[in-house]
């Protein structure tokens, strides 16, 4: 209630202001079924609205362009009630035929295939009732409609016009320099005081710190780590952490001839030391000690840790196994110096237990997916950022069906890849999220278990900002809100 207060009375005590924010890179489209880049997704966020959001805190299905729904009990029908007053930023309404044109249209691009692909058909009701219909029980339809590629488009025409019905409007982008926002005036959501974002495209960081140094820029998500500790101090600026939804990982090469041991792969895992992610990333990380994050609730607490730090117990089953000064593996990972410090930690910590992994870091990226294909590693890194805030996106990537991203690490060549799969894919014909909910947290525990990954961080969205910069929030997936910014 008192932050409500206060946002209501900084609404109209400060007045309108221009948000300066300077980025690396440039969005390739304001087409939201053809963007796939960060740069994108963070202006088409801005100026485009969904049919329902989710609420970060805890990942619950809330309103937006839709006020209401339900669904057939089979699960294959879902029906949308839309909100009335609903205008885009060119002041038509938006009705019913804009939902339609705008997944018709997402069908037929590589997004919407991807994203959709249980999709069968979407149908108008009237001018403010929407149907659609799927080709299968998809139990998290709700939480895909909340990724930016559904942003509902300007349909009335028959052709995309990047017109929306979200905070703000596009005035002006000029390619390679500069894009300039305005407020939509017709828009019904909340309001920070930020009229105006002018967004910097194609700076270096050294660029970017200059001009916060001069005051020329307000805000930046493109800043060295170095830079921010450089200034950690400072009363003028603020770092701003979100975590968002995702997991950086280690898993193992089951035809390895050390990796395919359930008894190795769990001494390894009990040496993990998730405080060397704190110690070389410092806020840019939160370490992991679980698959899944259930919003910020009390499931993500270091007490309901799965994965732990036990070089005691690693010990052990070095012991017992007879596996000290035997076991040699390889560690794989993208080229990057503080990675490289993290692992030389870990690889340092393995060795006291007599246990050597070789360090093979790898600076193309077509090396590394080629060295991923063949399979030659014995340990490898990777992370992945949910597609939508449901975890059957992370849990279906780990557990892909037939060769879907078979080349990613994923679970897939483990023996008990059949019978997770198996059970993860029940999950689409229940539609009781509790219980969906009590199957994810049961395949986790087996993924565990079965020792076939080390959880090892999740990421981090940062923005650097003035100190006179308020009001600071993010999605699910670090997207930044300028209508809930305040600038004094």
């Amino acid at each position: 209630m008192r932050k409500l207060v206060l946002s209501i009375f900084l609404a109209f005590a400060l007045p309108g202001a221009t948000l300066y924010f300077g980025g690396r890179g440039e969005p390739e489209t304001l087409d939201p079924a053809s963007q796939w880049d960060d740069a994108s997704a963070q202006i088409v966020a801005n100026i485009y609205q969904t049919l329902v959001r989710v609420d970060p805190s805890g990942l619950k299905i809330l309103p937006s362009l839709a006020v209401s729904w339900r669904s057939s009990p089979d699960g294959k029908t879902w029906i949308f009630n839309l909100r009335r007053g609903v205008r885009f930023s060119n002041g038509e309404p938006l009705t019913s035929r804009d939902v339609v044109f705008t997944f018709k249209r997402l069908l037929n691009k590589e997004a919407g295939r991807f994203l959709f692909y249980f999709l069968k058909d979407v149908e108008a009701r009237g001018p403010y009732q929407v149907v659609f219909t799927l080709k299968r029980e998809f139990s998290p339809f709700l939480h895909v409609l909340t990724v930016v590629q559904a942003s509902v488009v300007y349909g009335k025409e028959g052709k995309f016009k990047p017109i929306g019905s979200g905070p703000y409007y596009v005035k002006l982008w000029q390619k390679g320099k500069r894009m300039i926002l305005l407020r939509n005036p017709f828009y019904m959501g909340r309001r920070g005081n930020i009229d105006k974002v002018v967004v910097l495209f194609g700076l270096s960081m050294d660029s970017i710190y200059s001009l916060l140094m001069e005051g020329k820029l307000d805000m930046t998500n493109g800043i060295s780590i170095s830079k921010v500790e450089a200034l950690k101090n400072s009363d003028k600026f603020r770092l701003w952490t979100f975590p968002i939804l995702s997991l950086e990982y280690l898993t193992f090469n089951p035809s390895d001839p050390w990796a395919k041991y359930s008894f190795v792969r769990e001494a390894i895992s009990y040496l993990w030391n998730p405080r060397w992610m704190s110690l070389a990333f410092g806020r840019f990380r939160a370490p992991a000690c679980r698959i899944l994050q259930f919003g910020n609730g009390e499931k993500n607490s270091h007490k309901n840790c799965l994965w732990r730090y036990c070089p005691e117990r690693a010990m052990r089953i070095v012991k017992r196994k007879g596996l000290a000064g035997k076991v040699r593996m390889t560690l794989v990972y993208p080229e990057e110096p503080l990675y490289s410090k993290v692992f030389l930690a870990f690889a340092h910590e393995a060795g006291k237990y007599g246990i050597k992994i070789k360090l093979f870091p790898i600076r193309d990226i077509k090396e590394f997916n080629r060295i991923l294909a063949q399979r030659k590693f014995s340990i490898v890194y990777y992370s992945w950022i949910w597609d939508y805030p449901e975890p059957f996106s992370m849990l279906s990537f780990l557990l892909p069906e037939g060769r879907m991203l078979s080349s990613y690490p994923t679970l897939s060549s483990f023996p008990q890849a059949v019978s997770l799969r198996k059970q993860l894919y029940k999950v689409l014909g229940i539609l009781s999220e509790k219980k969906r909910e009590d199957i994810y947290e049961d395949l986790e525990l087996k993924i565990y278990r079965n020792h076939l990954l080390i959880p090892i961080a999740q990421l981090k969205k940062s923005f650097f900002a003035s100190s006179r910069i308020s009001g600071v929030s993010v999605d699910t997936i670090g997207l930044l809100r300028y209508e809930r910014l305040y600038k004094r």
